[in-house]
Order: C-alpha cells, then sequence, then structure tokens
C-alpha cells in the first residue's frame, strides 16, 4: 500500500511524487535484480502475485499486487522492499482482509496512521534478524518513523501500534508466511554478501555485542540458534539473532 497522507494527498491510483537523488541501498543493479526476484517468487507463493506498470506506485486490488515499473520509483526504493512492505501490511492486516483492496487500509488520510507503524515495525523486526535493516527499508514519508525506531522494533514510538506488531509476528512465523519471509530474507542477505558468523546466520550491526552475553550461548559455549552443533567463543562477534542475557 502506498504510504498514508493528509486529506487530498494522492491516492492509490496515482503516482508518487519523485525523491531528491538518493543512492540505491543496493548499488549492484545485478545483485539489486537477483533479490527482486527473490521477492516477486516469495510473494507468488503466498497467493500475492505481483504485475509491474499501471498507474499506481503500489496497489492491491485483492487479487494481485500491482507495483510501478523502475522508472517510476525512488532512487532508493526497490521492488523487494515494497513487496515486502505490503507482505507485512497483510499480516499486521489480518489473514481475514487478504481479499481486500490494499488489505482494508486508506491511505488517502491519517486514519491508518497506527496500523501502518505496526506495518513499519513488523518490517524492521523480521529484518533485523537477517541483517538487511538498512537495506530493505521503506522509504517516502514513513522512512522516518522506521529509521527512529529503536534495536527492538517493539519498543519506542506510539504505544498503539506495538500490539499489532507483536501480533502480526505470531502469525509471520506460522506457515505459509515464516518458511517463505525466512527463505526470501536468508537468500537476500546472501545475495548481497551479508558476512556470516559461525552459526550461519548474518552477523550484527553492533560490533560491541559479543557471544558471550547473547541467551542463545550454553554455559558451555553452544549456539542454541544454530541449525546444527556450533561452539562459540565469548569474544565472538554476535550474530543479528543476537538477545542479552537476562539480568
Amino acid at each position: 500500500m502506498a504510504p498514508p497522507g493528509p486529506p487530498g494527498a494522492p491516492g492509490p491510483s496515482s503516482p508518487a511524487p519523485a525523491s531528491p537523488a538518493v543512492a540505491s541501498p543496493i548499488p549492484d543493479p545485478e545483485a539489486r535484480a537477483a533479490v527482486d526476484a527473490l521477492w516477486i517468487e516469495a510473494a507468488r507463493g503466498l497467493g500475492i502475485p505481483v504485475r509491474r506498470g499501471g498507474d499506481a506506485y503500489v496497489h492491491w486490488d485483492g487479487r494481485v499486487l500491482h507495483l510501478a515499473d523502475d522508472g517510476a520509483l525512488d532512487p532508493d526504493d526497490t521492488v523487494a522492499q515494497l513487496v515486502l512492505h505490503e507482505i507485512c501490511h497483510a499480516l499486521t492486516q489480518g489473514e481475514a482482509r487478504l481479499a481486500e483492496p490494499d488489505w482494508g487500509l486508506d491511505n488517502t488520510t491519517s486514519d491508518d496512521e497506527v496500523r501502518e507503524n505496526a506495518c513499519l515495525r513488523l518490517q524492521a523486526h523480521l529484518l533485523t534478524a537477517h541483517g538487511l535493516r538498512d537495506v530493505l527499508y521503506p522509504t517516502t514519508v514513513v522512512k522516518p518513523f522506521y529509521l527512529a525506531l529503536p534495536a527492538d522494533a517493539f519498543a519506542g514510538g506510539d504505544a498503539a501500534s506495538i500490539p499489532i506488531a507483536r501480533r502480526a509476528a505470531l502469525l509471520a512465523a506460522r506457515p505459509p508466511w515464516g518458511p517463505a519471509l525466512a527463505r526470501a530474507l536468508d537468500a537476500s542477505a546472501a545475495r548481497i554478501g551479508r558476512p556470516r558468523h559461525p552459526s550461519g546466520h548474518v552477523l550484527g550491526d553492533d560490533e560491541r555485542r559479543r557471544c558471550g552475553g547473547c541467551s542463545f550461548r550454553s554455559p558451555g559455549g553452544l549456539c542454541k540458534k544454530a541449525g546444527r552443533r556450533v561452539r562459540v567463543a565469548e569474544d565472538e562477534r554476535a550474530c543479528a539473532r543476537f538477545e542479552v542475557l537476562p539480568d
């Protein structure tokens, strides 16, 4: 869904205004095309087929997700991000509203701002676990809220959007959403060359975090988040799945 705006703002069938010149978050055109293709395929597998072109920047008509051609997108936007953002809208709105245009949201007023913020929280939450929060970020008027979110995407900001985002995260972890999202996120991180932790997960953004302070490291050094038996040293740089040890 296109970002919300004040009354009189362009609606779902209107093209978004151009943004100032900025760099793409995936500068390599081949890598960008490959990541875009990953997300188009992920959406198709979830029953959200993508069709490019038309007058809308982004519009879900209840059956097909319409995305503008590359020439109409903001310079820092990607098809991958747009598809992920719409999947997050579908999750925050709930499966009962999947067949409604734009997932039952109205982007011509600010009435659904809380639900938009919940979508942004969910997007940040999913991306953080794969080290992609600085890559597949939303653009346009919703970007400042997303960038202001703390490391825990379910903290800070407007409290009303937090329970919505948390419920959506539970749905996002269940089939068919969970496996599809995990595959697309992991493959995206691999395609753009994100460095990996010995566990196989992407390294975390915070270089100060170490495995010794992670709740997923056993007293004997086993990483509980690894898909196989892996020991990690206390001073090993933590992965993106890091969770601080409880007091």
